[in-house]
């Protein structure tokens, strides 16, 4: 089974960590509730986030204070899109495509897990 790359990165990008899975397949699995420290990482905006999925180097946006405002009134989130890593039947790690905002909300709020639509990487 392939093992992921355990370097200690604040958010993993994920084609650091899944550039090389050989036969790389996606399956869309739809919309499922996902732990939110599950979710470590990001397809293609790694190098721009914290370890909170905040923007690095930059105030809070007006769209972040929006979807919070909508969260804390009570409104529902749309679910957020995600690539799913299994390495095992017990190791998953989520990386977000859409939603980065909805996930720093998610963490900034102790939520323990979120709805996403999950889209599974796997090889043969």
């Amino acid at each position: 089974m392939w093992s992921f790359n355990k370097k200690s990165e604040a958010i993993k990008n994920f084609d650091k960590e899944a550039g090389d899975i050989p036969n790389k397949q996606y399956r869309k699995i739809g919309v499922q509730s996902i732990e939110t420290n599950l979710i470590v990482g990001s397809v293609g905006r790694a190098h721009e986030l914290n370890e909170k999925f905040f923007y690095k180097g930059r105030k809070v946006d007006d769209r972040h204070k929006r979807i919070e405002a909508d969260f804390v009134s009570g409104k529902p989130m749309q679910p957020i899109q995600v690539l799913k890593l299994q390495c095992d039947e017990h190791d998953a790690q989520y990386f977000v495509m859409d939603g980065h905002h909805r996930v720093a909300i998610a963490k900034q709020h102790g939520l323990t897990s979120i709805n996403a639509e999950v889209t599974e990487v796997f090889w043969s």
